[in-house]
């Protein structure tokens, strides 16, 4: 479970901007509250290019580099904030995790990791070191102290101690060191980029056989007039091809007991690689109307979301600890209606810690008496020198009754487009009131 995360030169962001999912004395949707502390979900509104993915982004950057053998395979520099000379980029997150809280801390550079730090928050707020880098040299607590550690730079200390092993680690130490793993873990990233981290959905789907059934409820439910969509086997050759093809953006590694899912043309695939057997066996999505069977290049940019949006959705819904969903511009291409209700029953949905974190630009959605606490809704803006700053609607302390949309459309709360007076209509009006044809 989410607590505090807080990121400094990464995209767009110059200076240390966090979110908090502590709840604040609002007492608006007590359903929204975990643990008597946290907030199932969050999320941001901006204009656009103002940082909304950056922030989101950086969730999954630090996410790949715990797991990294050698940074420098990384383009670091490209990632960081443009407009400063300021080399380092950090990352800081509080998590709860069985029932401990935790802070983990890094801190880079292009090439290289200059710090780490991992600590148990005890419940008086003392802390305890579990292990603390800098660039090579390894500090860690307890019996775990004795010994002398150290690391290569380019390697973070979290993908050492997995290299080594669990034997590695003092035994007091070893559920702090898994429950970190598993944290990471269990953060789901859903972007057009990045898709879904597969490896999860897969072995919630490889021992669960009710996704067919969960994409149908969630078609049919939402409206789109699909009468059912099923998987069919594809031959092992087809398969085979397929895999040798697989497109390079798709990064998350495939091994056996995970699998992948991607778009071939027209066709959308779901790969599951069995342990037992040591095969992949594909499969292929059918859409069917009125007995009539679609390819995915015919229907709607909305119904191909919701397609698309089921993994993420399946995969957070079946999750056996507390996932957190990231979802970047949730309500592109979908109706409101659907929107609203998907939010309103995964922020309800938090019986194991779940959480969500999304964007959204629809105004709509930005409501406090029907999905959203006050303390849930942030902001992202851009300062004049090209740096974003994030900021909570729970500073501006509104009435539950405020009409929080009009109030955003109006500026109140800033983190809005300024825009120019014609944009690009002067220019269209002057080709039209003359006789001659506008230059290419």
């Amino acid at each position: 479970m989410l607590v505090k995360y807080s990121v400094s030169n990464f995209g767009s962001f110059d200076s240390e901007q966090e979110i908090s999912f502590e709840k604040t004395g609002s007492r608006q949707h007590l359903d929204h509250i975990v643990s008597d502390e946290y907030l199932s979900g969050a999320v941001i509104y901006g204009a656009n290019a103002s940082g909304k993915s950056n922030f989101m982004n950086s969730l999954s950057w630090l996410s790949l580099l715990i797991e990294m053998d050698d940074i420098s395979s990384l383009n670091v520099k490209a990632s960081q904030f443009r407009f400063s000379e300021n080399n380092e980029s950090v990352f800081k997150i509080s998590f709860i995790w069985s029932n401990k809280k935790y802070l983990y801390e890094m801190k880079i550079r292009p090439a290289e990791f200059v710090s780490e730090k991992f600590e148990l928050i005890k419940d008086d707020s003392q802390t305890e070191l579990i292990f603390r880098r800098s660039k090579g040299k390894v500090e860690c607590g307890g019996n775990w102290s004795r010994e002398n550690k150290t690391v290569a730079d380019r390697m973070s200390y979290i993908r050492k101690l997995d290299t080594d092993g669990l034997n590695s680690i003092d035994w007091s130490y070893r559920d702090h060191i898994e429950n970190l793993y598993e944290f990471f873990g269990a953060i789901l990233l859903f972007n057009d980029k990045t898709k879904v981290k597969m490896s999860s959905f897969y072995n919630v789907y490889n021992t669960q056989s009710s996704f067919p059934e969960f994409l149908n409820r969630l078609l049919q439910e939402s409206d789109v007039g699909i009468q059912c969509a099923e998987f069919v086997k594809i031959s092992d050759d087809l398969t085979n091809e397929l895999l040798k093809s697989k497109p390079s953006k798709y990064t998350t590694p495939v091994k056996f007991g995970d699998a992948l899912s991607y778009m071939d043309g027209e066709d959308y695939y779901v790969f599951t690689f069995d342990v037992a057997s040591g095969k992949a066996k594909g499969e292929k999505l059918k859409i069917k109307v009125e007995n009539e069977y679609f390819e995915l290049s015919e229907l709607s940019t909305g119904t191909n979301r919701l397609i698309h949006l089921a993994l993420a959705l399946y995969n957070f819904k079946n999750y056996q600890k507390g996932a957190l969903l990231i979802i970047d511009e949730f309500d592109s291409s979908l109706h409101p209606f659907i929107v609203k209700r998907l939010l309103q029953q995964l922020l309800a949905d938090n019986k194991n810690g779940s959480q969500i974190l999304v964007s959204l630009h629809n105004t709509l959605l930005m409501d406090i008496q029907d999905i959203w606490r006050d303390d849930e809704i942030w902001f992202v803006k851009k300062d004049f020198d090209h740096s974003s700053k994030l900021y909570s609607l729970a500073d501006f302390a509104p009435r539950k009754d405020k009409d929080v949309e009009r109030g955003y459309l109006n500026g109140v709360y800033g983190a809005i487009p300024f825009l120019g007076a014609h944009l690009f209509l002067d220019g269209v009006k002057s080709a039209e009131n003359t006789d001659e044809m506008p230059a290419k």
